[in-house]
């Protein structure tokens, strides 16, 4: 599942993928009655129907009058054949603590998004938006990356609501950044199983105001590349608006054969009623692990113009990670839902924002497995 919080309507909005069956795939969404659910039935709950099309690794964004949802959609009945991502488009309820029938939703879906260059995107990340605007930025890494290559650029495209609620997408715009193709996978201390670091798609962005920038929109995001000891994390803070360029960037890397991965970045933006204030600076949280170190979670921030921190370290593994998803190809599947977001409640003297983060880690082998351990989540909130 993916939740957000939106300032502009007062509501929680959440998506996750509903499979009934190989020709019956759904998407679950809805959003909270009130501001401050407590349990399942101060949510209202709807779906979306897909068929035989498999929306994966589903990505939630929003304008102020739009959800949006990006996705990658595979074909069920052949296992792991690629039809394309799309763009889901669902408009916001009125106010009011009724749920609205679904009809009364409009949705809207773009199908086969093309990247820049012209090929098919892969992994569309829509922005969550801060700073109540519009319209929305979707940013997706290029498919030379996965097809074994190096790829120079991003897509950028900017997505907004049109008079009936419908959605109107801006193509795709071309952001050039350094190169960068698929990491390697991450080894663990005493294991014959690795991490899987992923394929250098976006995984979560954050749009804000940063005041540094003359209060201009950035989008915040990043990516596990190649690089470092063998996979670091890649950040950018991007100017979105007509043609795309880079505020700033960097990379997240670990020294003596530590791999750096699963990254998720904030900027401390604080929009909440009538306050709006910082958002020039950023936190990541991120996974470690090396043949000498158990995977752990860490962070860095970063202070406007100021370098960026050193590793803090959050949370130690007792153990590494050896479960029924690192059998068949002795890679074990990790993460790619990172997370990272700022928080709306901040003390009126604070002289930061804060940002609100999760990341997983392994636990101890369970009893009646002693050989088998598992991961967890872990939560955690911080000032830059």
């Amino acid at each position: 599942p993916q939740i957000i919080w939106d300032q502009s309507t007062r509501r929680f909005y959440y998506v996750a993928d509903d499979v009934y069956s190989a020709i019956d795939n759904r998407l679950a969404f809805g959003f909270s009655k009130t501001a401050s659910p407590s349990s399942a039935a101060d949510f209202c709950k709807y779906v979306i129907k897909f068929g035989p099309r498999f929306p994966d690794y589903p990505k939630l964004g929003d304008t102020k009058d739009l959800l949006l949802i990006g996705a990658n959609t595979f074909l069920t009945s052949r296992l792991g054949h690629f039809l394309g991502s799309d763009l889901v488009s669902i408009t916001k309820p009125s106010a009011g603590s009724g749920c609205p029938r679904r009809s009364e939703l409009t949705v809207d879906i773009e199908r086969k998004l093309r990247e820049a260059a012209g090929g098919r995107a892969f992994t569309p990340v829509p922005a969550n938006q801060i700073d109540p605007a519009k319209g929305d930025y979707i940013v997706a890494a290029s498919p030379d990356a996965f097809q074994g290559g190096f790829a120079r650029s991003l897509s950028v495209y900017e997505a907004r609501s049109g008079a009936d609620g419908s959605l109107k997408l801006g193509g795709p715009k071309r952001l050039k950044v350094p190169f960068y193709s698929i990491p390697a996978t991450a080894p663990q201390p005493r294991s014959n199983y690795r991490i899987d670091t992923l394929d250098a798609r976006m995984t979560q962005a954050i749009l804000a105001k940063d005041p540094s920038r003359g209060g201009k929109v950035a989008l915040w995001t990043q990516h596990t590349v190649l690089g470092g000891s063998g996979a670091e994390v890649r950040w950018y803070e991007i100017d979105p608006t007509t043609k795309p360029s880079l505020f700033q960037k960097g990379t997240i890397s670990g020294p003596n054969g530590l791999y750096a991965f699963n990254g998720a970045i904030s900027p401390d933006r604080q929009v909440n009623g009538g306050t709006s204030r910082f958002g020039a600076n950023m936190v990541v949280g991120f996974n470690t692990s090396s043949t000498e170190q158990r995977p752990d979670i860490r962070m860095v921030s970063k202070q406007g113009s100021a370098p960026v921190s050193d590793h803090v370290l959050i949370k130690s593994s007792p153990a590494v990670l050896e479960d029924f998803a690192c059998v068949e190809n002795r890679v074990c599947r990790w993460g790619d839902y990172s997370a990272a977001t700022p928080d709306p409640n901040v003390p009126a003297g604070a002289t930061t924002g804060r940002v609100w983060l999760t990341n997983q880690w392994v636990k101890e082998p369970g009893s009646l497995k002693p050989r088998v351990s598992g991961w967890s989540t872990w939560n955690w909130a911080v000032r830059p």
